[in-house]
């Protein structure tokens, strides 16, 4: 087996999976969406965050592949979906009405893995991160958002602050020149320049 072998069947591995985590996500986003506004605001305060088991020791490369290739737990389906829910509720900046595009879910199946995801101008990088998040947030706690400049991740942060602040997280901007005030770095989503 050759690497054009092995970079066919990881991509083939790869589009499996996140064929799976959006099947998945269809089924718990349609019954998240038929909720009222009293009982989805109840899903933030009863829905725990999800963990994902330690590796085997034995042998970590393969724990590695099976960690990320089949990490769709019902508590990470259900994190995501109810940041999807959300964003379809109060779509940020957009009109209302206004719901993800199925490429745009995928990005964020993806981005709430250890990877690295690739989406050109236009595409809608600004709101298919949200959901993902969203996830990593209920996690880890904090989640700094990088932006190739002050002026995206300002833009970024007040075109999306509606929608952190239906899902009940604090977000900030922090420029080159706020990066030594402290009560910008307090909030949960940090939108900032690498």
């Amino acid at each position: 087996m050759n690497l054009a072998n092995i970079t066919d069947l990881i991509s083939r591995l790869f589009g499996m999976f996140v064929r799976k985590g959006h099947n998945l996500l269809n089924k718990k986003l349609e019954s998240l969406m038929r909720l009222s506004e009293d009982e989805f605001k109840q899903e933030f305060s009863s829905s725990d965050s999800y963990s994902i088991n330690e590796e085997s020791s034995l042998f970590p490369f393969l724990s590695k592949i099976i960690k990320f290739f089949a990490p769709f737990d019902t508590d990470l389906i259900s994190d995501l979906a109810l940041g999807i829910a959300a964003f379809n509720r109060c779509p940020a900046d957009l009109p209302e009405g206004s719901e993800l595009y199925p490429e745009q879910i995928q990005a964020a199946i993806v981005l709430t893995q250890p990877s690295i995801l690739h989406m050109d101008t236009g595409e809608g990088k600004t709101y298919a991160l949200l959901p993902a998040a969203f996830v990593l947030q209920r996690k880890h706690g904090r989640v700094y958002i990088l932006c190739a400049n002050d002026y995206l991740a300002f833009r970024d942060a007040k075109r999306t602050k509606n929608y952190w602040d239906y899902v009940g997280l604090s977000v900030s901007y922090c420029s080159q020149e706020t990066r030594h005030r402290d009560e910008k770095w307090g909030s949960d989503i940090i939108y900032t320049t690498a």
